[in-house]
C-alpha cells in the first residue's frame, strides 16, 4: 500500500505551504490557522475536486487565493502528483503533472495512474455536522461512498429493475418515455451516486414544471367553464347557417356591384359620345362664322399692318441721354480721384499738426532735446489753413453729390426709354402673330368645305347611335341596396365571430381537458418514477444489499475498540413502514443512533468511515476528518485512540484530525501521533 509523505500548496486558501504527512496526525489551532485547508488539499490533489463543493474545476478554484493554485502530493515511493488549476478571462483550466513519467499523454492517462498509485477515494467528514444528521441524510452520505457497482448495479440492471418497479395504471407508453429521457443521461464515466443523482434531480425538475402544468391547466379549464356558462352554448349548425347567410349576402352584393359597373360603363360611354357630338357642332358652327367673317378678317389684317411701331425717335432721345450719362460718369470719376488725393493731403497735415503740438518744447529732429525756438505761430498758422482746406473739401464734395443724382436721373430716363423700346418690340411680335393665324384660317377657308362635309357625316352617325341607345338606369336605387346589404352583412360577421368565440372557448376547453390528463399523466409517472429511484425503492434495495456486508466490516473494526458494540440497520418499524436507522444491537433492543451517549456515537462514527475506506478498496486508504473540538476532551481522546488502532491493526494507512482542540501531548505521544500547532498565520513547513 501507498503512503503519503508530503502534502504542498500554493495559492490555496491563502496558503502558501508544505507538509510532512504522518500515519497519525493532528491538526491543532484556532480557526482561520489552516486547518481545513491542508484537509481539502489533500482531497483536491488526490480526486482533483472538493467533494462538498462540486466536481468540476471552476468549484475547486472557489478555494483559489489567485489566478493560479496548485497542490502537490508526494508518496514513500517518490510518486508526485501536481494539479495545477488556472483562472483566465472567466474560464478555469487545470492540469495534472504525474512523476516519475511513464509516458501519460492525457488527462485521462494522468488520473488512470493516480489511481494506481494512490487510489481515486479518500473520506472526509466534518465529525460536528455527521454526528448531527438526519437517518435520511446519513442514508444519503453512505449512498454517496458506497461501492454499488461491484454488486452487479449497473445502468442495465437498474433500468430493469426499475421498469419492473413501476409496473402500474399509469401509462406504459409514458413511463417508458420518462425512463429513456432519464438514462440518456446517464454517463459511463460517472461513478452510481452521480448518475442517480443527475437522473433525480432532472425527474424532479420535470415532476415540478409539470405540476406546475396541471394546476394552470385547472385553473384555466375552471375559468373556462365559468365563462362558457356565462353565454348559452352555440351549436355548429347555427355558425354554418350564420355563414350560409354571410355567403349568400356577398354574391349578392357582388352582383350589385357587377350592374353599377355594367350601368357606369354604358353612362360613361354616352357621356363620351355626347362631348364628341358637341364638339363637332361647336366646330361646325366656328367654321360657319369663319366664312362669314373672311372680310373681316382681311379688314383687320390691313389694319395691323398699317399700324406704326416706329422707334426711331425713342431711338435717338436714347442714344443722347447715353452720351450725357459717360460724359458726366467720366467726370465724376475725376473729381472722385481729385478728392481722393485731397483726402490723403488734409490726413498727412493733420497728423503733423499734431505731432507738432504734442513735442512742443523739444527739440522735432532728435527726441529728448529740449528746443527753445517756439512754433506756436506755425502751428496756428497750419490750422488755419487745413480748416480753410476742409471747407473747401466740403464744397467739392456737395457738388460730387450733385453729379450722382444728375446721374442716377438719366439712368432713370434711359431706363423709361428701353422699357417703351421693349413694348413697341413686344407689340409688333403680337401683331405679326395675329396676322399669321389670320391668314392660317383663310387658306384654310379653301379647305374647309371637305373636311364639313366629313364632320357632318360623322355628326349624323353619332346622332343615330344616341337615339338608338336606351340609356342606362340611376344608380341610386342600386347604391342604397348595396350600402343596406354591406351593414347587414358587418352584423352577420360580428354575430359569427361571437358564435365562434363562443365556439373556440368550447374547443378550448376541450383541448386543455386533453392537456390536463396529459399532465396528470406524466405527474403520476414522474411521481412513480422519483419514488421508485428513491431512498424507499431502488436506493434502498441497493443500500440494504451494500449494508449486509458493510455491517461485517463495521462490526469487526468495533470488536477491535469495544467487544460489547454491534451495529445494526433497521429498515421497518414496528407498524412495517418503510424506515432507515442505525444503531446498536444489544440483545433483543434496538438502540437509535441518535439516543446513543457521545462516546458511542463518536466509536460508531470511527468504525462506519474507516468501514467505508475499507468497503472501497483504494491504493491509500485515508480518512479525514474536521472540527473534532465538537466533543469533549474525553470523547475526543477515545475518537483518536479508535482511529490509532485501526492504523496499527492495517485498516487505515493514515487519518489527518483537525479541529481548535486537541487531545493532551503526552496521549498523542503514547498513541504516536504527530501533533501540530498551527498558528494564525501558518506559513513555515511542518
Amino acid at each position: 500500500m501507498s503512503k503519503l509523505s508530503r502534502v504542498r500548496l500554493h495559492n490555496f486558501k491563502g496558503k502558501q505551504s508544505e507538509w510532512a504527512i504522518a500515519p497519525k496526525m493532528l491538526l491543532v489551532g484556532p480557526n482561520g490557522a489552516g486547518k481545513s485547508a491542508v484537509l481539502q488539499a489533500v482531497m483536491v490533489g488526490i480526486l482533483g475536486y472538493e467533494p462538498r463543493l462540486g466536481r468540476t474545476p471552476a468549484s475547486v478554484v472557489q478555494l483559489a487565493s489567485g489566478r493560479e493554485m496548485s497542490v502537490e502530493i508526494e508518496t514513500d515511493a517518490k510518486f508526485i502528483l501536481h494539479r495545477t488549476f488556472k483562472m483566465s478571462r472567466g474560464a478555469v483550466s487545470t492540469s495534472v503533472w504525474v512523476s516519475p513519467h511513464q509516458g501519460e499523454k492525457n488527462l485521462a492517462d494522468a488520473h488512470r495512474r493516480i489511481a494506481e498509485e494512490v487510489g481515486d477515494f479518500a473520506v472526509s467528514f466534518d465529525l460536528n455536522a455527521f454526528l448531527s444528521l438526519s437517518d435520511a441524510k446519513k442514508r444519503a452520505f453512505l449512498f454517496s461512498l458506497s461501492p454499488t457497482r461491484r454488486s452487479g448495479w449497473d445502468k442495465a440492471h437498474l433500468k430493469s429493475r426499475l421498469i419492473q418497479a413501476v409496473r402500474a395504471p399509469v401509462s406504459s407508453l409514458t413511463l417508458h418515455a420518462w425512463i429513456d429521457k432519464a438514462f440518456s443521461l446517464w454517463s459511463e464515466g460517472q461513478d452510481l451516486q452521480s448518475n442517480f443523482d443527475r437522473m433525480l434531480i432532472y425527474l424532479k425538475k420535470e415532476f415540478s414544471l409539470w405540476s406546475m402544468r396541471k394546476k394552470e391547466g385547472i385553473l384555466a379549464a375552471r375559468r373556462m367553464l365559468h365563462a362558457r356558462n356565462q353565454e348559452p352554448f352555440v351549436p355548429s349548425e347555427a355558425t354554418r347557417t350564420t355563414q350560409r347567410e354571410i355567403e349568400e349576402v356577398i354574391e349578392r352584393i357582388i352582383r350589385i356591384r357587377e350592374e353599377l359597373a355594367k350601368d357606369e360603363a354604358r353612362r360613361a360611354s354616352a357621356e363620351a359620345r355626347g362631348r364628341e357630338i358637341r364638339g363637332i357642332r361647336a366646330r361646325l358652327e366656328e367654321w360657319q362664322a369663319a366664312s362669314a367673317s373672311a372680310q373681316q378678317i382681311e379688314t383687320r389684317i390691313a389694319e395691323l399692318r398699317a399700324r406704326s411701331f416706329d422707334r426711331a425717335s425713342s431711338e435717338e432721345e436714347r442714344r443722347e441721354i447715353e452720351r450725357r450719362a459717360a460724359a458726366l460718369l467720366a467726370e465724376i470719376d475725376q473729381e472722385e480721384r481729385r478728392l481722393g488725393d485731397l483726402k490723403i493731403a488734409l490726413e498727412i497735415e493733420e497728423k503733423g499738426l499734431t505731432r507738432a503740438e504734442s513735442i512742443r518744447g523739444t527739440c522735432p529732429v532728435v527726441e529728448g532735446i529740449e528746443c527753445p525756438v517756439d512754433f506756436t505761430p506755425v502751428i496756428v498758422e497750419g490750422r488755419e489753413r487745413l480748416s480753410e482746406q476742409k471747407k473747401a473739401l466740403a464744397e467739392i464734395e456737395m457738388l460730387q453729390s450733385a453729379r450722382w443724382r444728375h446721374y442716377r436721373e438719366l439712368q432713370e430716363s434711359l431706363g423709361h426709354l428701353q422699357a417703351r423700346a421693349q413694348l413697341l418690340d413686344e407689340g409688333e411680335r403680337e401683331a405679326q402673330k395675329q396676322i399669321a393665324a389670320w391668314e392660317e384660317m383663310l387658306r384654310r377657308g379653301g379647305r374647309r368645305e371637305e373636311e364639313r362635309s366629313e364632320l357632318e357625316a360623322v355628326l349624323a352617325r353619332l346622332e343615330t347611335e344616341e337615339a338608338a341607345d336606351g340609356g342606362y338606369a340611376d344608380p341610386g336605387d342600386l347604391v342604397l341596396q348595396k350600402e343596406g346589404l354591406e351593414r347587414h352583412l358587418e352584423e352577420l360577421k360580428r354575430r359569427l365571430a361571437e358564435q365562434e368565440e363562443r365556439r373556440s372557448l368550447w374547443i378550448a376547453y376541450q383541448q386543455n381537458q386533453v392537456e390536463v390528463k396529459k399532465a396528470d399523466a406524466n405527474v403520476e409517472a414522474l411521481k412513480q418514477l422519483i419514488a421508485a429511484l428513491g431512498p424507499k425503492g431502488l436506493q434502498g434495495e441497493m443500500m440494504k444489499e451494500m449494508l449486509a456486508p458493510f455491517s461485517k466490516i463495521v462490526n469487526d473494526l468495533l470488536r477491535a475498540i469495544d467487544p460489547e458494540k454491534e451495529l445494526l440497520f433497521r429498515f421497518q418499524d414496528l407498524r412495517g413502514n418503510e424506515i432507515f436507522e442505525m444503531g446498536w444491537n444489544r440483545g433483543e433492543r434496538f438502540i437509535p443512533f441518535e439516543t446513543l451517549s457521545t462516546g458511542e456515537r463518536v466509536l460508531f462514527s470511527a468504525a462506519l468511515m474507516t468501514a467505508l475506506i475499507l468497503f472501497r478498496e483504494p491504493r491509500c486508504r485515508l480518512l479525514l476528518v474536521d472540527n473534532l473540538e465538537s466533543v469533549d476532551l474525553h470523547h475526543r481522546r477515545r475518537f483518536v485512540e479508535a482511529l490509532c488502532t485501526f492504523v496499527n491493526e492495517g485498516h487505515l494507512d493514515h487519518f489527518i484530525a483537525a479541529g481548535v482542540e486537541g487531545i493532551p501531548p503526552g496521549d498523542a505521544a503514547r498513541l504516536g501521533v504527530k501533533m501540530i500547532q498551527m498558528a494564525d498565520s501558518e506559513k513555515v513547513s511542518a
